[in-house]
């Protein structure tokens, strides 16, 4: 039986995540316990270590050697980077992360390891089949809450719909729980997850209050709609934004086979001919960031949500992160981009 030390945890914040980690930490409820909180000296932060009763430091290396625990929970990457993100794993932490750790590949020094160590992820394909000899993933950096282990995604039969030809994601929210970046990052681990293969080019628009995309990811706030066309011929479209009134997460698979429409809690498949073959019991319903966040926290913890082996092909989260990059670029020159381009650019 595991012992609250087997899950304590640190967390680094700023003010605007107070809130989310606050809700975060209630909905894990026992486990794990917060043992110390970094970040800016800000009241919201001050009062959040108060409320937990834990000792709050502004330095994440003197957190990290003053308290060490199992778990570094990053809510926020204000006033840490990559090489924090580094000395955490090297000293035993397993990271869990709400916002991409790396924002910049052309970084190797720094962006390799820990690309490496978040690995790609448990991801699927839609013929369930995983490459002989496949291993597990490396779980030092964990995406949280990823959608790829949302409950919606893993209770679904894993049908063979065959290879996709189109697939759609939609990731809003509030940019109280979460960063544009984040979701457009989440929206391409899913969509490479599925399509497995890289695009050969991405034509994307920013709108909102920017007046044009910036360079620097984390910077971007706003919607970004995005098209994707595959060497296979499949095509598709993520939709992102930080100032949607509703949290939602939808993913849809089409292929002359079927159609498989999933979300954070449900998911329905139908044949070609648009009988619905299977659904969950659950039906969709509006879901909270941070309960999100715990469940897949929960999930990680307790080690009962394994039902989706890895893909022949693996999702490097580098791949990831050029398509991000990618879109930041498309909408800046107003021309379709390519991801293999900036990875090749910066020597993937």
């Amino acid at each position: 039986m595991p012992s609250d030390q087997d899950h304590d945890t640190v967390i680094w914040l700023d003010a605007d995540r107070a809130d989310l980690v606050q809700r975060v930490v209630h909905a894990m409820g026992n486990a794990p316990r917060v043992v110390g909180i970094g970040g800016p000296r800000q009241a919201q932060i001050n009062q959040l270590a108060k409320q937990l009763a834990c000792p709050h430091e502004d330095d994440i290396r003197k957190l990290l050697i003053d308290h060490p625990a199992k778990f570094l929970l990053l809510a926020s990457m204000q006033g840490v980077g990559p090489s924090d993100a580094l000395t955490a794993i090297e000293q035993g932490f397993t990271v869990l992360t709400l916002e991409p750790i790396v924002s910049d590949i052309s970084q190797p020094a720094l962006s390799e390891p820990l690309l490496a160590a978040a690995g790609a992820g448990p991801s699927r394909s839609t013929t369930g089949r995983a490459a002989p000899g496949a291993q597990p993933p490396l779980t030092s950096v964990v995406w949280l809450p990823a959608f790829e282990r949302s409950k919606g995604w893993v209770s679904a039969a894993d049908p063979d719909l065959g290879p996709p030809q189109a697939v759609f994601f939609a990731g809003t929210g509030q940019p109280t729980d979460c960063s544009l970046f984040a979701r457009l990052f989440d929206a391409w681990r899913t969509v490479l997850g599925v399509v497995a293969q890289l695009p050969e080019r991405i034509d994307a628009a920013l709108s909102g209050p920017l007046p044009e995309a910036p360079e620097n990811p984390r910077g971007i706030t706003g919607h970004i709609n995005a098209l994707a066309r595959f060497a296979n011929g499949a095509t598709a479209a993520v939709q992102v934004s930080d100032r949607a009134a509703q949290l939602e997460r939808t993913l849809q698979i089409i292929s002359p086979q079927g159609h498989l429409l999933a979300t954070d809690t449900g998911y329905q498949l139908f044949d070609a001919a648009g009988h619905r073959q299977d659904q969950s019991d659950q039906k969709p319903q509006a879901v909270d960031y941070a309960t999100l966040v715990a469940s897949h926290w929960k999930d990680l913890i307790s080690d009962t949500n394994t039902a989706k082996p890895p893909t022949p092909t693996t999702v490097r989260d580098a791949s990831v992160l050029a398509c991000c990059m990618a879109c930041l670029l498309s909408a800046r020159t107003t021309q379709p981009e390519s991801p293999a381009m900036l990875l090749k650019l910066h020597a993937r």
